[in-house]
């Protein structure tokens, strides 16, 4: 069956909200092998939504809506299935009943406006609600097809999908064999080149292996329909045989982890700790780190550097330095990692400075360059140069110095060989 995601709200159409909703959906849809080819963002006009419908239907078995089941006037996804398709809307007592309910357990009482949330098309199947007032839908309108409504609130809808839809799926027949696949991530490669040595992998069946630019780098999905057992061993083949040996100093993760939770397990398994001290990045670095569930047994703290005082004063970079080369410099770089480490009494640093934008302060050099130094123990250190671009967006550049600037973590931690030489101080 071909799935299609029709996303109900005139706040999509403006911009007002990024339609995350879409993207997870998507996503699910492609681990459970439904074949989903459209997308559809419809305001909240029942005119314009039946015709989004209408059309839907010629061409996809599965529609999947968010949104527009609310209490408010503007709320007519359930109203607008009801008249496209003939069928009579009706109060479910139980829809009317949970709502009652849930109001209550809150310490409130139900507006007359949420009793619209009960009228459902009369042959509905029910999807149930358990953190909201909007109960979705599950509804066969035609022979061969199916249609199902749930909230546009992300969470909510997510738990509807996952707890009451896609155990529906296989037992329908929409979903015949579930997708196994493997997600490896790279950095320090360009997708091109990486498509350019997989070569002919990209057009394999078994796997199937895509390549997607990512701002940490690149992902390689390599994908079967086999059943369980064969499909891992199909993706153990491509892991070991393909993967690691053709790309491994790049691959930092087989199974999608993030960067940073990658580096931080290769220093909770050393009993290593790591500090920050970031310019241009601004605590980017740090935020990542801090994200990761469990990062204070490896992350002491860091500092954004920001000013040439705060440089000088807190990490110790010498004033002599700063006034000879400039902030920005290969030499400053050094030094922030350093005196990083020494501040914290930390077993590695990483320190970044450059010129993020939109100006670089009147240095004759472009927007863009960043320096980024580590700091280790017994005495190593590293420092490289890096240009982002100078028509590149001031936080993307700082998001990519952050990624960049890990993956060389990564790689030292790994083993000092497998860095870039390091600039000569």
């Amino acid at each position: 069956m071909k799935a299609e995601i029709i996303a109900v709200g005139t706040e999509l159409l403006l911009g007002e909200i990024v339609n995350t909703n879409a993207s997870f959906l998507a996503s699910s849809l492609k681990d459970l092998g439904v074949d989903h080819h459209y997308q559809t963002v419809v305001g909240d006009n029942p005119e314009r939504l039946s015709q989004v419908i209408r059309i839907a239907l010629q061409r996809s078995d599965f529609l999947i809506f968010t949104g527009g089941i609310g209490p408010t006037p503007d709320d007519l996804t359930h109203e607008t299935i009801s008249k496209t398709f003939g069928l009579e809307l009706v109060e479910f007592p139980e829809v009317l009943t949970s709502m009652e309910a849930l109001f209550k357990s809150r310490g409130k009482t139900m507006s007359q406006s949420n009793r619209k949330q009960a009228l459902l098309p009369r042959s509905s199947e029910l999807l149930a609600n358990p953190i909201g007032t909007a109960w979705g839908i599950w509804l066969a309108p035609e022979p061969g097809k199916v249609l199902v409504t749930m909230p546009g609130v992300p969470t909510e809808m997510k738990k509807m999908w996952e707890e009451q839809i896609v155990p529906r799926l296989v037992p329908s027949g929409i979903s015949p064999v579930k997708v196994h696949s493997r997600n490896f991530r790279l950095c320090g490669i360009p997708e091109s080149k990486v498509a350019e040595m997989l070569g002919s992998y990209l057009n394999s069946d078994q796997p199937s292996v895509a390549t997607y630019a990512e701002i940490s780098g690149v992902r390689v999905r390599a994908a079967t329909r086999s059943e369980v057992s064969i499909s891992q061993v199909i993706l153990d083949k491509f892991e070991n045989d393909v993967m690691i040996p053709m790309f491994s100093d790049y691959v930092y993760s087989t199974d999608g982890s993030a960067l940073e939770k990658i580096v931080g397990e290769m220093l909770l398994a050393g009993s290593q700790t790591l500090a920050t001290g970031e310019s241009c990045t601004g605590g980017q670095i740090s935020k990542m780190l801090t994200d990761v569930a469990g990062s204070s047994k490896w992350f002491l703290g860091g500092v954004a550097a920001y000013t040439d005082a705060v440089k000088n004063q807190l990490l110790g970079v010498p004033k002599d330095i700063l006034d000879r080369w400039g902030a920005v410099s290969k030499q400053v770089a050094y030094h922030l990692a350093i005196g990083t480490k020494e501040t914290f009494k930390s077993d590695w640093s990483l320190s970044t400075t450059g010129f993020a934008g939109p100006a670089s302060h009147g240095s004759s050099e472009e927007v863009g360059l960043v320096y980024i130094g580590i700091a280790g123990p017994k005495g190593f250190y590293h420092v490289s140069e890096h240009r982002f671009g100078s028509s590149v967006r001031r936080d993307a550049i700082r998001l990519q110095a952050s990624v960049v600037g890990l993956n060389l973590l990564r790689l030292a931690l790994k083993s000092s060989s497998s860095l870039p030489p390091s600039l000569s101080l």
